[in-house]
């Protein structure tokens, strides 16, 4: 009996909460991923094997390509679960060659297969790998043989000098890089190569969290500015803007909530009302807010790797843009206008609270809608 279909077993990537790749995770150069042999401690069937991988934000090798699939068997050896399984309500399904894919849909082609192979042999719908002979090749399996192993790729490029914080050290699994700018960086400039290099300046919204990015990851005095007698520490992801001044508000670029603070005593001073933050201190590490588009006030930056998403651009929230990652834009109840869109071009909806519906007009509808969900909030 076929035991996946296309709807069981479909990639999901954007916007994954991950604990990603561990120490052992290996990098190839050719496309930026990272890969890792994981051990299925208990012994796992195939679909085990993927949930694995996709609780680790990844997902069983997907490897069309004999020179990747040649890279893994050289790197990783032979025998784990691959992201390659006969799928029964494909058109082109038959017996044994029909209906083969690797996870992201690619149909599977005829140069994958080992000697022999796909040959059915009873119900092998799943596939392993990769095999020396003919060409890294692939071997079909039974679905519900226990594997000891499983190849995980992630497809982002994290660069390899990044720290992670991790889980069972009571982190969050992220990635952080502390990136030096010798000749110095503005807040609005570290914060676009952060948003550049796939991650975002880094939000401590913790105090485990602001203990680990100020004295682990923060530790190299070349992230430090030393002018003027006071040492300036690295920009990290927290600013305030013109609107949000007068009410001593700060925010997170990632649009978390802002609930954590280790202020410098006097800050924030929201001297001219548009601000970044950066450490202060090389003993105390605590928070100085300083003017965002001063390439004097610091010699670098932090950027983390946590929440993946696909797209950064424009979001609209309450009819004002800023510029969010998709899945953060989505998690605030905001409108994301596309990939590379520019916050001050895109033109938001005029912001109305009564317009519940988003209809763009207050009517008998929005009453009704609001008394249907009269009571607690869920």
């Amino acid at each position: 009996m076929k035991l996946f279909t296309m709807s069981a077993v479909m990639l999901t990537m954007a916007g994954t909460l991950y604990a990603g790749p561990g120490p052992d995770a290996v990098q190839w150069s050719a496309n930026g991923h990272w890969y890792e042999l994981v051990e299925l401690t208990s012994g796992e069937d195939w679909q085990g094997a993927y949930d694995v991988a996709q609780s680790l934000g990844g997902y069983l090798v997907v490897a069309p390509d004999y020179v990747e699939r040649e890279w893994c068997r050289n790197t990783f050896g032979e025998a784990y679960a691959v992201g390659l399984y006969q799928d029964i309500d494909d058109p082109d399904y038959s017996e044994p060659a029909g209906g083969w894919k690797w996870l992201d849909g690619t149909p599977a082609t005829n140069d994958i297969w080992g000697v022999g192979e796909p040959d059915d042999g009873g119900g092998q719908d799943c596939a392993d790998g990769f095999w020396a002979v003919p060409n890294a090749s692939v071997a079909t399996g039974f679905c519900d043989a226990l594997r000891t192993h499983a190849l995980v790729e992630w497809d982002f490029n994290i660069p390899p000098e990044a720290v992670q914080w991790p889980v069972a050290d009571g982190g969050n699994g992220h990635w952080y890089l502390g990136v030096a700018a010798p000749n110095g960086i503005s807040w609005l400039d570290a914060n676009a190569a952060a948003n550049g290099m796939g991650g975002h300046l880094a939000t401590m919204t913790s105090a485990e969290e602001d203990q680990f990015v100020s004295f682990t990851i923060c530790e190299p005095v070349n992230l430090w500015n030393w002018d003027g007698g006071v040492a300036r520490g690295p920009w990290f992801g927290g600013y305030t803007t013109v609107e949000n001044c007068p009410a001593g508000e700060m925010l997170w670029v990632t649009g978390e909530l802002w609930d954590y603070t280790r202020w410098h005593p006097g800050n924030p001073n929201n001297s001219d009302c548009t601000a970044g933050i950066q450490l202060w201190g090389f003993g105390a590490r605590d928070w100085q807010d300083n003017s965002e588009d001063d390439p004097t006030r610091a010699n670098g930056y932090v950027v983390e790797f946590g929440v993946l998403p696909e797209f950064f651009g424009a979001c609209c929230v309450n009819g004002e843009a800023v510029e969010l990652f998709d899945n953060d834009c989505e998690r605030i109840l905001g409108e994301f206008m596309g990939e590379g869109s520019d916050h001050d071009q895109v033109i938001c909806s005029s912001y109305c609270p009564s317009d519940v519906d988003g209809d763009g007009f207050v009517t008998t509808g929005d009453l009704l809608t609001l008394i249907a969900a009269w009571g607690a909030c869920p």
